[in-house]
Parts: C-alpha cells; sequence; structure tokens
C-alpha cells in the first residue's frame, strides 16, 4: 500500500520524513499544498478546506500538516511519522539501553534548536535583523554541545542508525545552506552530515531530481521561503527605497544634478553589509565625515535594511567603505530581514 504524505511544499518540517522513506525503499507519494499571497495576507484555503472536510477531521486525532496516511494508519506531527515509519522499516529498532536515551534525549534537544533557528528564519521569535547575535550567543553555543554530543559516534545512538539521525542531518542542511560558517570548528557534525549524506540510498536521492534543496521554509519567511534560497528582490527594493529617498533629500544638490542630467548613463556601485550592526558602524563613520546619505529604517520594526549616499564623485567617498565589497549571491540569504507578520511552517 502507497503511503501518503501530505504538507506544504517546502522542505520544513518534513524533509527528514522524505529521507526516511526514501532509504527505506518506501512505496510513497506526496500531496502539496500552496499558501498565497493576497492583499489581506496569507491564504492557506488550500489546505484549510481540505482540513476541514469530514474525512480529515473524523479520520485524524489532529488534523495538521504535515500528515501522513498509510492505510488506516492516519498520523500527524512529524516526530511521530518518523517513529512511525521507523517501526514499520525496522530502521533503528535494536537500541540497547545508552543508544536509546541518547536518541531520546537528542530527539528533544534537536527539536528545541530547530524551533529557535526556525524562529529566526521566520521571525516570530527573534526578529530577522538580529540574526548575527542570536548566531552568536544562541545557536552557535547550541551546536557546539550537539558537536560534543557526537564526538566519537558514527550516529547519534553510537554506532545505529535511528529516526533522529533523519531530522538531526535536515536541520544541519537548511543551517548549512543558511551560513556554512556555522558549523567552523564543529569537526564531529560536519563528519556526521558528511557520513550521512554517503549512506548509498541517501546519496541516490540527494543527488537526484526527487530531492528538494530548497525552499526550506514557507513564503512569508525571512530566509528559506524561495527556492533558490535568495531573497534578490527584496534586497533590491530595500535598497530602492534609500537610493530614491537619498535623490529626493538631496535633489537641489549641485552633484545630483549633475547625476540626473545622463540618465541613460547613472552608475551605481552596490556593496554588502555583513549584518545590521556592520550597516550602524557606517552610517556613524559617514556622519562623522559629513558625507550626506540615507539610512533606510524599515518599519514598523524599525530596523536598518539599506543605506545610499547622494550622488558622489567615487574618488570622494570611496576610502570610507573600506571592508565592504561587491554585494554577490553570497551576501543575499543573511542581508534581507524581510517578514512583518512571520509564521511558523506548520499551520
Amino acid at each position: 500500500m502507497t503511503i501518503q504524505v501530505g504538507y506544504w511544499n517546502i522542505r520544513g518540517l518534513v524533509g527528514g520524513v522524505r529521507l526516511m522513506l526514501e532509504y527505506a525503499g518506501a512505496d510513497w507519494n506526496e500531496t502539496f499544498y500552496e499558501a498565497h499571497k493576497t492583499e489581506a495576507g496569507w491564504d492557506r484555503t488550500e489546505w484549510t478546506n481540505v482540513k476541514a472536510t469530514a474525512e480529515f477531521q473524523e479520520g485524524f486525532a489532529f488534523p495538521n500538516l504535515p500528515y501522513l496516511i498509510d492505510g488506516d494508519v492516519k498520523i500527524s506531527q512529524s516526530t511521530a511519522m518518523l517513529k512511525y515509519i521507523a517501526r514499520k522499516f525496522d530502521i533503528g529498532q535494536k537500541l540497547n539501553d545508552t543508544e536509546a536515551w541518547r536518541v531520546d534525549q537528542a530527539a528533544d534537544q534537536i527539536v528545541d534548536v530547530r524551533g529557535g533557528f526556525v524562529g529566526l528564519c521566520y521571525g516570530f521569535r527573534t526578529p530577522f535583523a538580529q540574526r548575527e547575535t542570536f548566531c552568536e550567543n544562541t545557536l552557535k553555543p547550541q551546536l557546539k554541545q550537539l558537536d560534543r554530543y557526537m564526538s566519537g559516534c558514527k550516529f547519534v545512538a553510537g554506532e545505529t542508525l535511528s529516526y533522529v539521525d533523519f531530522m538531526f542531518w535536515e536541520i544541519l542542511d537548511h543551517m548549512e545552506l543558511f551560513d556554512a560558517s556555522l558549523f567552523d570548528g564543529l569537526e564531529n557534525i560536519k563528519a556526521f552530515k558528511k557520513r550521512f549524506a554517503e549512506l548509498p540510498k541517501i546519496a541516490a536521492y540527494i543527488s537526484s531530481p526527487k530531492f528538494m534543496r530548497g525552499p526550506c521554509n514557507n513564503k512569508m519567511a525571512a530566509w528559506g521561503g524561495d527556492k533558490e534560497l535568495k531573497r534578490t528582490c527584496a534586497l533590491i527594493g530595500q535598497g530602492c527605497h534609500a537610493s530614491c529617498a537619498a535623490i529626493h533629500l538631496w535633489h537641489g544638490h549641485e552633484q545630483t544634478q549633475a547625476y540626473l542630467k545622463d540618465l541613460d548613463n547613472m552608475h551605481k556601485v552596490i556593496l554588502g553589509a555583513k549584518s545590521e550592526e556592520h550597516l550602524n558602524k557606517l552610517a556613524k563613520k559617514l556622519e562623522n565625515n559629513n558625507v550626506d546619505f540615507k539610512l533606510w529604517m524599515e518599519q514598523p520594526e524599525n530596523y536598518p535594511t539599506a543605506l545610499a549616499l547622494r550622488p558622489y564623485p567615487k574618488d570622494d567617498v570611496k576610502k570610507l567603505f573600506k571592508g565592504f565589497n561587491l554585494l554577490t549571491k553570497q551576501d543575499e540569504p543573511k542581508s534581507v530581514p524581510e517578514t512583518k507578520n512571520a509564521e511558523p511552517n506548520t499551520e
């Protein structure tokens, strides 16, 4: 019988379930649901209409996404789904006492760490503009603990593969896509991630068209809500706001007028800031050097997202931008705090 899985068209909470189904060689298929942006907000009726049906209200104890249907078995909750698949296909079912408590403990810890990270990506726990502080003070110490936990262990349990390895690898992959430097110095985590990805069935799956690299999160997320894991449009929009404001504020300046006279040959240099702190320090430096600029503050959150100078000859200001490089695609995922009414990737 074919196992049916239902979820948003993202990796989110169900990426580990997909990994395990592929590893087990299961016959399975998936129903994807989409959230749609409207003037009133995010329309989730593609799923909520299904949820409201008698089939789901009466068939599931807790109707929600993700869900799994296997004949008469109807389960929601992603960890429960992983445990069910593990039992059905005899994955990690012969653990000794030490292995068992290691798996139980790690599962809860990974869920906690994942929740904090996802809360950052959506902005509903930690504003995305505070990502640098969150990563340094919260996420990196948590990952260091997990790295120590994996010392001397092939898998989370020890030598035996279990359901928790699938959920662990999945969220580690999200984090690596977000910022690979999070794993600097964490050799046990890096070794585990590589080892798991090299399991023949896993390697075949993640190198196939069936594997979903992105989106990691739903569309309203500040990071990971787009298939390519880049927020180019949002980033450009913030820069345009700042640039237009700078032109407006200093429209009468002779250098602005000279710049605007040759519209077909206007030139801009776009540099990438590493963080909110980086942007604020630049603003202070420019202010101290009497340089005219507009620091764009995203509202209602009131955090800086972009900075633009009025038109200047390059040689007059370039020395003030030491340490800034041309913006590249690698900068984009960490440079775009775009979420006002963020929500998690379940309902």
